[in-house]
């Protein structure tokens, strides 16, 4: 796995459980006792996910949680709350945890939630199967995990609910105007996720007039802020060379 992972517990029992179940499938774990001590690991070793107790002593759970979103450097580490008061299931979603689990919990389904919530992952929009398949083969090298919708509505409620590696939009399925369209994923649980826009309409225009309206849509995208957009008739480089620049820079 080669992952690197915190478990903040103020419990040593629970620290030393769960160091070597995941030490034991492949991760590199370390721990601390409170809010205060694993934020002061936190900045040094950037971990790519963090198993945080709620109540702790001299910094609680919910406080270190505010201080990694709120600073750019540690904002996009992943963070799985512990909590034997399941009343505040709603507020840690609220503010972004990426996912929750009642103390005590089980050591297996842990590891489970941990291992899916560090897959590098691929959410396509897309209704054309063609498309899911050369995004997959583009992307095999890069272990990326691809998860297809058919269906815009679909698109956001898996934006809305978890963190995607990468987001591919085949612009046919989308109803919204760019600018609308990136403010509502700047709201959503993906708002730092780099964005490919796939384009393939076909226009009544042919040559050259096609090639300036593919280019005004181009731009308006890219003036909206997103990552890249692709269309293979005005485009300088292939899908693949452009997914390949897209992954090293996400």
């Amino acid at each position: 796995m080669n992952k690197k992972i915190m478990v903040v517990d103020d419990e040593v029992d629970v620290q030393k459980v769960l160091k070597a179940r995941f030490e034991s499938e492949g991760f590199s774990v370390d721990v601390a006792s409170d809010g205060q001590e694993a934020w002061n690991k936190i900045q040094r070793q950037k971990p790519d996910l963090i198993i945080l107790d709620h109540i702790m002593p001299v910094m609680d759970g919910f406080t270190l949680f505010k201080k990694i979103r709120q600073d750019l450097a540690t904002r996009g580490i992943k963070v799985v709350m512990l909590t034997a008061k399941n009343r505040m299931k709603d507020t840690f979603e609220v503010f972004g945890v990426d996912d929750f689990l009642d103390k005590p919990c089980d050591a297996g389904m842990l590891v489970n939630r941990v291992t899916s919530l560090l897959q590098t992952k691929a959410l396509v929009l897309t209704d054309n199967t063609s498309l899911v398949d050369r995004v997959s083969l583009a992307l095999h090298k890069y272990n990326y995990v691809i998860s297809p919708v058919n269906e815009e509505r679909l698109f956001w409620e898996e934006v809305n609910k978890f963190k995607y590696n990468l987001l591919i939009v085949h612009l046919n399925l989308v109803t919204q105007d760019a600018g609308q369209f990136m403010l509502a994923l700047k709201k959503s649980k993906n708002q730092d996720t780099s964005i490919l826009l796939y384009s393939d309409a076909n226009f009544d225009d042919s040559g050259i007039h096609q090639k300036r309206d593919i280019g005004r849509i181009k731009d308006t995208w890219l003036n909206a802020q997103a990552t890249m957009f692709f269309d293979a008739r005005i485009s300088e480089q292939s899908f693949q060379q452009e997914l390949d620049i897209l992954v090293k820079s996400a």
